[in-house]
């Protein structure tokens, strides 16, 4: 709320927000879908978007994209090949920093990048990678 409320005052129509609560996975003590998401990932903009003092500002969704292997771009998933992708979620991205992740093999992307170590090419920029890890 802060940080919409503080953007709207210094003049900010829009603001993305993030989808970090959906990351949340439910209990160990769930007994139907133990690794369905807590939250949806859009309940952030949810509250925010009713939350006091907001005014006219327009919320947006931060949208879900995925690593597509076959041109090393991130983009919108294409449901008929979701083989094709590879979720690299925030939480991901910075376990692959802390364990100073190397760049991927350009043919040969892995579908478990943690275990592999590496990002794949075209994930970040390399300079931007290199000030991440």
């Amino acid at each position: 709320q802060f940080h919409a409320k503080s953007r709207r005052s210094a003049g900010a129509s829009y603001f993305v927000v993030g989808r970090d609560p959906a990351g949340m996975k439910g209990s160990l003590e769930a007994e139907a879908h133990k690794d369905d998401d807590l939250y949806n990932g859009d309940h952030g903009r949810y509250v925010l978007q009713n939350s006091p003092g907001i005014g006219d500002m327009q919320f947006l969704s931060f949208v879900k994209v995925m690593y597509d292997i076959t041109d090393n771009v991130m983009k919108l998933p294409d449901e008929t090949r979701m083989d094709d992708f590879i979720s690299i979620s925030g939480t991901k991205m910075r376990l692959l920093a802390a364990n100073g992740a190397t760049p991927c093999s350009a043919t040969d992307i892995p579908t478990d990048l943690v275990t592999a170590n590496c990002i794949p090419s075209g994930f970040m920029l390399p300079t931007g990678w290199e000030g991440v890890v």
